[in-house]
């Protein structure tokens, strides 16, 4: 195909379009993990003082 030979700079549009999609979703992970990281420490603190006032 055709589309397959098209280059920008000497380097594929493929292996372009490739690496930004990496990029963006890598990005997008790593801010849910964040988000989830922070819930999760919110969460065992609420459990510790929970733990502090019911024992």
């Amino acid at each position: 195909m055709e589309i397959l030979d098209l280059k920008f700079a000497g380097v594929p549009i493929w292996l372009l379009l490739l690496i930004g999609c990496i990029f963006y979703n890598g990005r997008y992970a790593y801010r849910e993990w964040r988000k989830d990281r922070d819930t999760a420490r919110e969460l065992d603190e609420a459990q510790r003082r929970f733990k502090a006032e019911h024992e």
